[in-house]
């Protein structure tokens, strides 16, 4: 008999393929919270005008949010990387309401920063104090044990610990010490800045500057010191930049950076068109746009937008100036380094008041109008053919409502106008530094870079060679960090007197001076490169790389304190990189639409573009036969390239670029060798699109 064989045949279902990690967004944005019964709008609040830039510049993006209006549900929270407050005071409409939500937003894992009063000791509706122990709790979430002991009596206050100089980083604390309450750290790994002791009360301690590990906290008076006298100017006590970088753990992480472009600071030009009729003192029998267009425009083809007020140049208008305005309009529009832009139709001196410099053809105060009349207006009259408006330049306060804001986007206008950082020996402090920007509705006012003449001048009252002192702004805000691009922003007015038009070539001459670092761009780039900046998305990748999304005309990507090189054969839309100033900037290709950024240890095996004047198009590099570079040539154009063999000599070759169906154009071949560090400086000349060809093989010859 046969036995019967059982084969028994198991198969094992396929292991399930793990789904690849997803990329982890960053999240940059941090919500800012007011109080609207303080009657200070977001824009008008220290956290916009004092905190923001520093935010900024560490590439935190605010949101501002009116906490009398309501407060975020917890689905609208999850974009936000934490909260920031600085309210006035200890009272605040739906008081108990927020410390709880302040509390399940901590319990969440967000991070708070919290400057000056907690803010809701105090039901603002009543006047009640709210439940002290949900006043405690609030604090415990912030990693503080909260005990009852306050004292404005400085003589009961003693200092018992600073660090500094981040607790004395502009003006120090001695003989100001004049708030304390009981505030002790109680969360593991918090670190105090700042602790304070009462002299009758050895039982408690207030440490008025602390981080935790769950954001920060600075008491009142310990954060920035306000003059009491006029113009009430202001100091940082404590170093914002530490102070948001450890509240916020942004050590490490990469920075979207809108000053910079392939490791050179951006610069721009603006001029609006206040005083463009305005007898000239300086060249009697001249109007101030006349003396600009022949002293400055024309000399310095350096690219500038100009923003002509429409109301007097509007042949069909109540306010139109005649004819030989009109000629030398057209004229300036007509260079080829200026950029049409309008600085609205009647000129409103302030948008929420309606007051303005001209009359206009419709009642009362339109501030659509103001924008889209003066773009047709200057586009029909004005603007030789082919061009037009390309920006719109606030008047002004440079107040405009949304619906202005809103208008310019309409019609694809960048805008700008307000923040006027300034920065120099009159007002040194960083609390004069304004953020990039500020929403109108939901746009984005993109701030001037820097203060213009008239913040200088006293309001054009005098001194009228104050301008000349511009330059010390340009300085400060470039070292030791780069906060800001260089703006050159004036009004057809500075041609009025020989001190003003005497400032301004000065400035000019500063300019001369650093264009081998600075990357000039009309001033309606610069906007949209603060808007890139603004929406910009970065993303961590599993395998340790970054990378960043919406960037529009962003550029570049900041890692401080990096001394690491990027890994170009794993990053993608990366034309080169540069170390300056303790930081890795990192120059991202405006062809590629999300850049990834590797790093390592080691320095590429193959060339990169470290520095460039100019845009670079395209970079191609065939491995150790050719490198390939088209750019946009200028008389400004300087170029550095690193990575190659120290001291060799290279062979460049530079032709105009042309489409496949021309002939050849003609080329020119030079040699140059690379320094000690294997950098290869370049200035070619030319102008339009330039392709540079370099032979990464010594020239013949020499060793290799």
């Amino acid at each position: 008999m046969l036995g019967t064989a059982l084969l028994a045949v198991v198969i094992a279902p396929p292991a399930l393929a793990q789904p690849p990690a997803a990329p982890e967004p960053l999240r940059l944005r941090v919500l800012c919270l007011y109080d609207g019964t303080e009657g200070t709008g977001p824009a008008r609040g220290p956290l916009h005008e004092m905190l923001e830039l520093p935010a900024n510049h560490l590439g935190l993006r605010f949101d501002y949010h009116d906490v009398a209006r309501g407060l975020p549900d917890d689905a609208a929270m999850e974009r936000y990387r934490g909260i920031a407050t600085w309210f006035a005071d200890g009272a605040l409409p739906g008081a108990e309401r927020y410390l709880r939500w302040l509390v399940r937003q901590l319990a969440a894992g967000r991070r708070a920063l919290v400057i000056g009063q907690l803010g809701a000791a105090v039901e603002a509706s009543t006047g009640e104090p709210v439940d002290p122990a949900l006043l405690a709790a609030a604090y415990r979430a912030l990693g503080l044990l909260y005990t009852p002991a306050s004292t404005e009596n400085p003589l009961l206050i003693e200092l018992q610990h600073a660090v500094e100089p981040l607790v004395a980083f502009e003006r120090r604390l001695e003989g100001e010490l004049h708030w304390f309450d009981g505030l002790a750290a109680s969360a593991p790994g918090s670190q105090v800045l700042l602790r304070l002791r009462r002299r009758d009360r050895r039982d408690v301690r207030c440490d008025a500057v602390v981080i935790t590990p769950r954001g920060g906290f600075v008491a009142p008076g310990y954060e920035i010191w306000v003059d009491p006298e006029p113009p009430h100017g202001a100091q940082w006590r404590v170093d914002p930049w530490a102070l948001l970088g450890a509240a916020f753990a942004l050590q490490g992480l990469p920075r979207p950076d809108p000053t910079t472009r392939t490791g050179a600071r951006l610069a721009y030009a603006q001029i609006d068109g206040d005083g463009f009729a305005s007898p000239s003192l300086a060249v009697p029998g001249q109007m101030c746009a006349r003396v600009i267009y022949e002293r400055i425009l024309r000399p310095f083809a350096f690219p500038t937008t100009v923003g002509l007020i429409a109301a007097p140049l509007d042949p069909d208008g109540p306010a139109f100036a005649g004819q030989p305005e009109l000629e030398l309009a057209r004229a300036i529009f007509a260079l080829p380094h200026v950029e049409p832009a309008t600085h609205t139709y009647s000129h409103p001196f302030d948008w929420q008041q309606g007051n303005r410099a001209f009359a206009a053809p419709w009642a009362g105060h339109d501030p659509v109008a103001e924008v889209e009349r003066s773009v047709q207006v200057l586009e029909r009259h004005i603007c030789p053919p082919g061009r037009e408006v390309r920006a719109v330049l606030w008047s002004g306060a440079a107040n405009p409502p949304a619906a202005a804001v809103a208008a310019a986007a309409r019609l694809g206008l960048p805008n700008l106008g307000g923040g006027l950082t300034r920065r120099d020996a009159a007002q040194p402090s960083a609390s004069e530094l304004r953020p990039y920007a500020r929403w109108a509705g939901e746009h984005l006012q993109v701030h001037a870079a820097t203060a213009n003449e008239s913040d200088f001048t006293g309001g054009w009252r005098g001194p009228f060679d104050g301008f000349r002192h511009v330059t010390q702004t340009w300085e400060w805000t470039g070292a030791p960090r780069r906060t800001h691009a260089v703006a050159l922003y004036y009004h057809f007015y500075s041609g009025e007197h020989r001190a003003s038009l005497a400032a301004l070539e000065h400035a000019i001459a500063w300019l001369r001076g650093h264009m081998h670092e600075l990357f000039p761009v009309p001033a309606s780039q610069y906007a949209r490169t603060v808007e890139g900046f603004v929406g910009a998305e970065l993303y961590r990748l599993p395998d340790g790389g970054w990378s960043i999304r919406n960037r529009g005309a962003l550029a570049t990507l900041r890692f401080d304190g990096e001394r690491r090189h990027v890994d170009l054969e794993r990053s993608r839309g990366v034309l080169g990189f540069a170390h300056q100033r303790g930081a890795l900037y990192v120059h991202l290709d405006e062809r590629t639409a999300e850049p990834v950024v590797y790093l390592s240890e080691s320095a590429p095996a193959r060339p990169w573009l470290e520095l460039a004047t100019v845009p670079v198009y395209a970079l191609r590099c065939e491995e150790r036969s050719e490198l390939e570079l088209e750019i946009e040539g200028a008389p400004w154009c300087r170029l550095v390239l690193a990575g190659l063999r120290p001291q060799a000599s290279y062979e460049i070759i530079v032709r105009a670029a042309r489409s496949p169906a021309d002939s050849a154009p003609p080329a020119r071949a030079f040699a140059r060798a690379a320094d000690a560090h294997g950098r290869l400086e370049l200035a070619p000349a030319g102008r339009g699109r330039l392709v540079l060809q370099l032979a990464l093989s010594p020239r013949q010859g020499e060793s290799r």
